[in-house]
């Protein structure tokens, strides 16, 4: 009894989920260090590859679907995904890494649209907010209430 309670307190430990990435990136000088990192570059790397004629893999625990960020320090390059425990595959060129296409995650492919979608929101809020702090937010509130004009 006790070593089937044993079992199944440990099971999940066994069984821990993982991510994975395969990576085959064009014009990736040989030996070029990639790191992973959770949320933001600046935090610790959760895991690190050394390319070897572009290719790369990496693998690192995973509890959850969360936002990523692949860096290659020593161009100063870095591309967020968003990614769950699916094996993923990472191609593109090293010139493009920002546009580096990922393969396997419908977490990213999400992000992406999403991505899409509310970054021309954003610019035209902080481009609202850049006006507001320069002392200009009579033109914007005139703009405002002429728009709820036209809704009437």
């Amino acid at each position: 009894m006790r070593l089937l309670t044993l079992i199944l307190v440990l099971a999940p430990l066994w069984s821990a989920a993982q991510l994975s990435i395969n990576g085959n990136i064009k014009g990736l000088p040989e030996g070029s260090v990639l790191t992973l990192h959770a949320n933001d570059a600046a935090s610790a790397p959760l895991a690190t590859a050394t390319a070897k004629a572009g290719k790369f893999s990496l693998s690192a625990a995973n509890t959850e679907p969360n936002i990523y960020v692949l860096q290659y320090a020593a161009a100063g390059k870095r591309m967020v995904m968003f990614l769950e425990n699916t094996p993923v595959s990472i191609e593109g060129s090293a010139d493009a890494f920002d546009k580096l296409v990922v393969k396997g995650s419908a977490a990213n492919q999400d992000f992406q649209i999403f991505g899409t979608e509310f970054s021309p929101l954003y610019q035209k809020l902080s481009a609202a907010a850049q006006e507001i702090n320069n002392g200009k937010q009579e033109r914007l509130f005139r703009n405002y209430y002429l728009w709820i004009e036209c809704l009437r």
